[in-house]
Order: structure tokens, then C-alpha cells, then sequence
């Protein structure tokens, strides 16, 4: 979350913290793995930032515990396709999103807010979980009390007609 909001030092902090307890528990080493691969993606180390969060990802799957430590696989899909690389973006993403509509935890995306949009609209683009994709995407969306079925936001002239 404070890479999302740029809130470098903070992040930089928290993990240093971390850090220095990262083998008591697997929340920990997971929640450490996921900020020091932010700290890395912000200092264009794409590919330390990727072995990171694969190592969370790895934990996070055997763990199930998503409060309070991101959501790796989530993570590692955005900066995949960030990198142009849609099918193994879409193969991170496919599994957690499973996960997810299963459970009925829309609520984990929600807190993700507008930086997910992007690996969610691939999502949905391949019609990968779309009920949950949608109702995801529809609370992100600028105005979501007027998008359509599939989360799209209606046309100027789709609204005028209502």
C-alpha cells in the first residue's frame, strides 16, 4: 500500500523492520518479501523485485493468510504485465482470483484500490472469474453506479438515454 502511494521512506522503513524480523513468523517473512519487492520495483530492479515476490507467493499459497501482508501473487501479476508479459501475468492472477470467488472475498481486491484495475481488466478480457472481476471492478471504477454488466463504464449517450 505505501508503494502505491509513493510513501518511499515509510516503505523503506517498514521494511528494514521487517527485515530484522522476518524468521519469526510466515506472515512476516511473506509481508517483508511483498514491501522489499516494492522497494525494488521503485528502484527499477524488476527482476530481484519478480524472485521476491515469487518467494511470498510460494509461502502466501501454502499459508492461505492474506490480512496484513499484500497479496503476492497480485503483486507479481502487476508487475508482470507491467513488463508486457499478459500470459504470465494472467497465469499469476488466474489461481488467487479462483481463490478468491471461491472464499467471496471481493473485499481483498477492494483494498488494492485503482492500481489493480489494470491486471483486473486482463482478467476480465479473458474471462477469468467475471463475477468477481466485475463487482471488483465496478466499486473502482470512477462512477460505479454507471458502468454495464460486464464493468464497463456506460457512454455519454447510454446515460443521457437513462
Amino acid at each position: 500500500m505505501l508503494w502505491r502511494q509513493r510513501r518511499l521512506a515509510e516503505l523503506r522503513s517498514v521494511v528494514e523492520q521487517f527485515t530484522a524480523s522476518a524468521h519469526e513468523t510466515p506472515n512476516m517473512v511473506i509481508a517483508s518479501s511483498v514491501a522489499a519487492a516494492s522497494v525494488a520495483q521503485t528502484g527499477r530492479r524488476a527482476r530481484e523485485a519478480e524472485r521476491l515476490l515469487q518467494s511470498a507467493k510460494e509461502i502466501q499459497d501454502a499459508t492461505q493468510v492474506y490480512l496484513l501482508t499484500g497479496m503476492a501473487r497480485l503483486d507479481l501479476a502487476s508487475l508482470l504485465l507491467a513488463a508486457g508479459k499478459e500470459r504470465e501475468a494472467l497465469a499469476e492472477l488466474e489461481p488467487l482470483l479462483d481463490y478468491l470467488a471461491e472464499h467471496d472475498l471481493p473485499g481483498l481486491l477492494l483494498t488494492e484500490g485503482q492500481a489493480i484495475v489494470p491486471v483486473l481488466r486482463l482478467a476480465r478480457s479473458r474471462g477469468v472469474q467475471p463475477g468477481l472481476v466485475n463487482r471488483v471492478l465496478v466499486r473502482l471504477v470512477q462512477r460505479p453506479d454507471m458502468v454495464t454488466p460486464t464493468g464497463d463504464p456506460l457512454t455519454p449517450r447510454e446515460i443521457e438515454a437513462l
